[in-house]
């Protein structure tokens, strides 16, 4: 079921029985191959969400690493041979690639040398999973890293941490709970993202104003001096910081009039709770591929 982009839940209670929820994805589109795996389906590409292609001749590979990053909150892009490679990333450019070099037809080797020469596919992170990854001779598109089979689940995790971090800038977080920033900077630190902290409005407008550059701002909107609302203001009347893509991270409850404010003024407004960082780190991404 969770191949197909669904679920399998239950709930049992002594002396009352079990109660199973299933739920089945109205639709899906599958861009693997079916005559390689005819019994894997592979899950929607979210453009708003982190997408790792996979590249393995090998079903059962596949499946793994399919199951494994699903796991994980990614979404996966699969296929097994060169030709399918090149076929999806017509379509999209994904964030991470895994890349087997041993495949049918033209190899992974050849794979790395097109990315090279194509200015498109260049900057895309990969990372080679192989049998044979000890013995990997020389390439021009060098790897980010290189894993040998078979990979260990949390070797893969950091290194896939790694990739996406490199393709985000350095991050002014705006936060005035201590607590709470460095709770968030070390979350943000497993992908090796260089983060400014600063405490309050009046601080984050200094920043700005220095020879620092930045590629986000995380914004919490109740601090002393200068809150969230009026750092916004005084980016929006200081015209070469528009550019800079605001993101909202507040416990605050928001009023109708509030929330219309910051739709204009800001790429989005998460509440602060568990799970919001890969969330972040999914608007982060679609802000680096705006640029």
């Amino acid at each position: 079921m969770e191949l197909h982009g669904g679920t399998i839940s239950v709930d049992s209670r002594p002396g009352e029985g079990s109660t199973f929820t299933i739920h089945v994805p109205r639709q899906f589109n599958s861009f693997v191959n079916q005559e390689l795996v005819s019994d894997l389906v592979v899950s929607n590409v979210d453009l708003s969400g982190i997408n790792i292609l996979c590249v393995d001749d090998d079903p059962d590979s596949l499946k793994y690493l399919h199951q494994l990053l699903r796991e994980e909150g990614y979404n996966t892009m699969l296929a097994g041979s060169y030709e399918e490679v090149f076929s999806l990333l017509d379509k999209q450019i994904p964030d991470v690639l895994l890349l087997d070099l041993v495949l049918p037809g033209k190899d992974g080797y050849q794979i790395l040398d097109e990315l090279h020469q194509d200015s498109r596919y260049r900057d895309i992170p990969v990372i080679v999973v192989s049998a044979i990854a000890d013995v990997m001779a020389p390439v021009r598109h060098a790897p980010l890293s290189v894993l040998q089979k078979p990979v260990d689940k949390e070797d893969l995790a950091s290194q896939i941490q790694l990739a996406i971090g490199r393709k985000i800038k350095s991050l002014l977080l705006v936060e005035d709970d201590e607590s709470i920033a460095a709770l968030l900077m070390q979350q943000l630190a497993a992908y090796e993202l260089r983060v400014k902290h600063v405490a309050s409005g009046r601080e984050a407008l200094t920043c700005l104003q220095g020879d620092e550059s930045y590629g986000a701002i995380i914004l919490d909107l109740m601090m002393p001096e200068m809150d969230g609302f009026a750092l916004l203001k005084s980016i929006e009347q200081e015209g070469r910081f528009a550019d800079i893509p605001v993101i909202v991270l507040t416990s605050r409850t928001l009023s109708e009039e509030e929330y219309t404010l910051l739709q204009r003024s800001t790429r989005a407004i998460l509440s602060k709770g568990k799970g919001n960082t890969k969330k972040l780190l999914q608007i982060l991404l679609r802000e680096a591929h705006r640029e």
